[in-house]
């Protein structure tokens, strides 16, 4: 039994070693599976359309695959032993929540009410808020608390190193909607944009999440960001055309590119006050001070 547990305990450190040794590859490979478990038609598997509408049906397996994906990557993050590091804190430490405030202004220009939201089917609603809060739970502990902990293990012990790590998470992270066009859910010229708008606001999503010390603050920005763009998908008559695919004019391509640049600049700016030093008390990685 001892020999078994050595054993154990041996291919445990090797296969956790080269995970930190090589963050970016087995970044991507993660991703990759993770997004090809959240491509899979669970809707046609389980026949969910004869029970629901196409709506509904969407809702719940995306709330249920999506939550079931972050429990994975949780319990990796887990494994690899940076729970605390990868920013699962008690509120407690939350020190810098007002630094959020542009992802706020954010959510609030891509508000778009729409008409005739319908508010006679409360049902609708809530699965609605808890598709795009699984959304922004599994994006944010994906890129932020699994992808960019693991970049910053390897390379946070320069500051160069911090913003590479940042921009290279933030570079997954824009990469990860390629399957959206491949899948032609999303024309060339929207796939385009969407990435680098991702890119722009994944930026100063790592910069938010390094200051604050916590992933929570960023998941519950990322889930309001989510809900205020997509409310028309909550007007009467949405679920006929919820299935649309995204195009996009080259007017309205560059409007977004330039409504999110700030958001490139500001997560770069808040960058400059953090440390690779002291963060983690041994581990001589990264410090964010607790002054702006």
């Amino acid at each position: 039994m001892d020999k078994k547990n050595k054993e154990r305990r041996r291919f445990n450190g090797k296969f956790k070693s080269v995970i930190l040794k090589y963050p970016i590859i087995t970044s991507i490979m993660v991703i990759a599976l993770i997004s090809a478990f959240l491509e899979i038609p669970f809707i046609e598997l389980f026949s969910l359309n004869n029970y629901f509408d196409l709506q509904i049906a969407s809702y719940l397996t995306g709330t249920i695959s999506q939550g079931i994906a972050a429990v994975i990557i949780i319990v990796l993050i887990s494994y690899l032993g940076l729970f605390n590091k990868a920013g699962f804190t008690s509120p407690r430490k939350w020190k810098q929540l007002w630094l959020g405030w542009p992802l706020l202004v954010f959510a609030i220009i891509n508000f778009n009410m729409g008409e005739n939201i319908d508010i006679s089917r409360p049902g609708r609603i809530i699965l609605f808020i808890l598709l795009f809060f699984s959304v922004g739970l599994i994006e944010e502990v994906l890129f932020r608390s699994f992808t960019l902990t693991i970049i910053l293990k390897k390379w946070g012990k320069t500051k160069k190193g911090i913003y590479f790590s940042v921009l290279a998470a933030s570079l997954l992270f824009g990469a990860a909607h390629i399957p959206q066009l491949l899948s032609g859910r999303y024309t060339v010229l929207a796939s385009i944009t969407q990435m680098l708008v991702t890119f722009f606001f994944g930026v100063t999503a790592c910069a938010v999440f390094l200051r604050n010390k916590s992933i929570w603050p960023m998941i519950i920005l990322h889930s309001i960001v989510n809900i205020a763009n997509h409310i028309p998908d909550l007007a009467t008559g949405a679920e006929i055309s919820f299935t649309r695919d995204v195009t996009m004019s080259l007017s309205q391509a560059g409007i977004s590119i330039l409504v999110t640049i700030p958001l490139l600049i500001y997560g770069l700016f808040l960058l400059r006050a953090i440390k690779p030093e002291h963060l983690f008390p041994g581990d001589r990685k990264i410090q964010v001070l607790e002054k702006f």
